[in-house]
């Protein structure tokens, strides 16, 4: 819980933090919550991943110490 007037600074900021991370990785994790977890979804989203260069940016990012420049999009 927050209190009410640091409530819009802390959404502001967990806005900002979402769109530094992977929209792929977001979506999944979407799909998943929401129980979406059956063979044919799982299998779609290794697809997705192993199609793309997010891992790869996100290890590299990371050894650089700088921001993520995730590139997938839906």
């Amino acid at each position: 819980m927050h209190p009410a007037d640091a409530l819009d600074a802390r959404v502001t900021s967990f806005a900002h933090t979402l769109t530094e991370r992977s929209a792929l990785t977001q979506a999944a994790a979407k799909e998943f919550a929401d129980g979406r977890t059956g063979p044919d979804r799982v299998a779609h989203w290794r697809r997705e991943a192993a199609g793309g260069d997010e891992a790869a940016e996100g290890v590299a990012a990371f050894l650089e110490r700088r921001e993520a420049r995730f590139g997938w999009r839906r």
